[in-house]
């Protein structure tokens, strides 16, 4: 017992070692090529540069996606000296109506072509709704299930097709999810692991901030197909399985 004590604490010291050297010399030797960190950067998943966070905020980023300006330091406003966030928040105070239209358009622009991320925004609203409910199919399960994928599957499409409908879905799903954290509402989407849900929340984060850009959701595409299949299939589990939903 006491040599399984002195090695987790040689472990723990070990580990509290290599943190600290990590942080006097932020950097990682891997085959042969040494990575450095810059540790007073806070990067969430992805970062841009400051041209690229002021080309993606003004007049001509009203459609939600970046366009090029090697001027736009110059250009941008007349505060010349300030931080790049700063003069973003200082064009947004100034012209607040293009602050729904703009990032609803990174927002639709980035996840528009993704089925599954539809597809993830139906299951939560049903999954919310079911739980309210309290639904109970035991006595329709020789339908149900045919009849819960055609729906399912046309709600996706539909939602994925339109404009309007992607975004009411979404938000209705992002309130929904609030709600269900204050209320304590065990939906499906929080058994998954967190560092999913951080990096889609991150990856969504990072749209509204800089713009709506496909490539940049292609990294976490699996992350998102299988959250959505993850969904769907507990969903049917629980019914199936006649759980008792809280």
């Amino acid at each position: 017992m006491k040599e399984k004590a002195d090695s987790i604490v040689w472990i723990i010291n070990k580990i509290d070692f290599q943190f600290r050297s990590f942080r006097n010399s932020p950097s990682i030797d891997f085959l042969g090529n040494t990575f450095t960190f810059n540790l007073n950067k806070f990067v969430l998943i992805s970062t841009n540069s400051e041209k690229t966070l002021l080309e993606s905020n003004n007049k001509t980023s009203i459609d939600g996606d970046w366009h090029r300006n090697d001027s736009i330091f110059k250009t941008y406003d007349e505060n010349l000296n300030k931080p790049g966030f700063i003069r973003v928040i200082i064009f947004y105070y100034k012209n607040h109506g293009l602050i729904p239209i703009i990032f609803l358009n990174k927002l639709h622009l980035a996840f528009r072509n993704y089925l599954f991320f539809s597809l993830l925004i139906i299951l939560i609203i049903l999954d919310f709704i079911v739980h309210k409910t309290k639904l109970n199919i035991s006595k329709y399960q020789k339908w149900f299930f045919p009849v819960s994928i055609v729906t399912i599957v046309v709600l996706t499409m539909v939602c994925s097709a339109f404009k309007p409908v992607f975004l009411v879905c979404f938000f209705i799903s992002l309130i929904l999810i609030v709600f269900a954290v204050l209320r304590k509402t065990p939906l499906i989407i929080f058994r998954l692991p967190a560092i999913f849900l951080i990096s889609i929340i991150s990856f969504i984060l990072v749209t509204l901030i800089f713009y709506g850009s496909e490539r940049f959701i292609s990294i976490i595409s699996w992350i998102i197909i299988f959250t959505a299949l993850f969904h769907f299939f507990e969903l049917i589990r629980q019914f199936y399985g006649n759980e008792q939903l809280n």
